[in-house]
């Protein structure tokens, strides 16, 4: 009987219109593997006690910006979520206008890209804040660690950014296109770590609302209990 089933099978396979099994995509496992290293290399920041000294210290000067009126402004309680997701958007978007027009049309936008990388970085001011807000809300040492190398990297690609800016208003447009695109590159990384942060590792997620209590918000911490009791990778 098992013979005759397995017969079927294969004839099933094998006829016209039956299931087909095509080999994998090398394009495919590449991508998987691209993924997997990505993942791997978050996973070991999870798991480096070096930085959790300057974790600690970060903390404590970060403090401050999430109590009070002002901190639940920043963390998004007026908007319904956190604020500081849609924040990253318009200083990102400024920045990768800036680089696709260098890219593109060269030094006839020069004025165009100096003006979106100046925004950028204006904007940067109260996207930084509300990220800051949100530091009370690594509630594990894994998150807060990644937490860690996301914000000095973020603080790298200000950096960058600003020498960019500051080369372009001299007349170096060049230099500053260089450091546009290292800006640019280096935040993809960052972004890459915030992305963690909020959809792996469920930071900051779930509904808020104004007038609740400080540094609370709907839901966050059931799901990331039982978030941590999963297997992650």
């Amino acid at each position: 009987m098992g013979n005759a089933a397995n017969l079927g099978m294969d004839w099933f396979r094998n006829c016209p219109g039956g299931i087909q099994r095509s080999p994998m995509d090398p394009r495919q496992s590449i991508t998987a593997e691209g993924v997997s290293a990505l993942q791997g290399a978050v996973r070991r920041i999870e798991r480096l006690p070096a930085l959790d000294g300057l974790s600690g210290r970060i903390g404590r000067v970060l403090g401050p910006v999430s109590n009070g009126r002002a901190g639940r402004a920043l963390r998004g309680d007026w908007l319904g979520h956190s604020l500081h997701p849609p924040m990253t958007d318009i200083a990102l978007g400024c920045w990768l206008g800036a680089s696709l027009l260098d890219v593109l049309a060269g030094e006839t936008s020069e004025r165009a890209a100096t003006t979106l990388v100046g925004a950028g970085l204006v904007s940067a001011i109260p996207t930084v804040l509300s990220g800051a807000a949100e530091w009370p809300s690594l509630q594990d040492r894994s998150s807060r660690r990644v937490a860690v190398v996301h914000a000095v990297g973020n603080a790298a690609v200000i950096a960058c950014y600003t020498t960019s800016w500051l080369l372009r208003r001299s007349g170096r447009g060049k230099a500053g296109m260089a450091w546009g695109l290292a800006g640019g590159t280096l935040g993809l990384l960052t972004g890459y770590l915030g992305g963690h942060l909020a959809f792996g590792r469920r930071v900051g997620v779930g509904e808020r609302w104004t007038g609740a209590p400080d540094h609370q918000t709907d839901g966050i911490d059931a799901d990331r209990t039982a978030a941590d009791g999963e297997k992650r990778y």
